[in-house]
């Protein structure tokens, strides 16, 4: 009587493709390794796929396919925001929030992200990252459009230039994180990108109020660390 089927081949050859991909890249990897790690035979291997190259594609798309999603949940919760629900630096503090999960993210999964980003090594996989990159660009140009709306954002912003330069600044940051050997600190570094592009293309009035927020916050802060009240400025590194 034949044995029944591994019910979770699948997922345990993706996750050793992924391990050995991440460690070896696609072309040093071998089916042998993925098998070897999953610890099942070849053949369960090209049951689920007809190559390494097939398995690799996979991953490449679950990965944009899930930083796509986290962008979708940023876009709605940004989205659903009306004129006058609330002040601009709790908006912000969320959108912020919601930037260092996906950042999160992509250290979690860098040494697959670096492999995302060149495309896999081949124009077969390029496409992947580019198309992902027009959709930020457009999702980015919504949530400006949004941003004006609501009064945070100057009026006059010309949206496709605007959206271009931010969502190109943040492609370059996970660029270069997904190459370093340490963690960098997120909240930190995505804290300041926010207001380096606020100092840019939020209105002055809302710059000066957001200004007023952070100085107390920053002073509250200090305070409760025993330390003297400092201003922070927007910008300030």
């Amino acid at each position: 009587m034949p044995r029944p089927s591994d019910p979770h081949a699948r997922a345990r050859l993706l996750d050793a493709a992924r391990t050995v991909f991440s460690e070896r890249g696609l072309d040093r990897a071998k089916v042998e390794d993925i098998t070897t790690l999953a610890q099942l035979s070849k053949g369960a291997f090209y049951l689920h796929f007809g190559s390494k190259e097939e398995a690799f594609r996979e991953l490449l798309a679950d990965v944009v396919s899930h930083l796509e999603h986290m962008l979708a949940e940023t876009s709605e919760q940004q989205l659903a925001m009306a004129p006058g629900d609330g002040p601009f630096n709790a908006y912000l503090r969320a959108c912020h929030i919601k930037n260092v999960e996906l950042f999160e993210y992509v250290w979690d999964n860098r040494a697959l992200m670096a492999m995302v980003f060149d495309g896999g090594g081949s124009a077969s996989y390029q496409h992947l990252i580019e198309d992902f990159a027009v959709r930020a660009q457009r999702q980015t140009a919504t949530l400006i459009q949004h941003g004006v709306d609501l009064g945070l954002y100057r009026p006059d912003l010309d949206l496709e230039s605007t959206a271009a330069f931010i969502a190109g600044g943040f492609d370059r940051i996970a660029r270069q994180m997904v190459r370093e050997q340490r963690k960098p600190d997120l909240d930190r570094v995505l804290n300041e990108v926010m207001w380096l592009f606020l100092g840019g293309i939020a209105r002055p009035e809302a710059l000066a109020v957001l200004n007023r927020e952070e100085q107390k916050l920053s002073g509250k802060q200090g305070v409760e660390r025993g330390e003297s009240p400092a201003v922070r400025r927007v910008g300030s590194v």
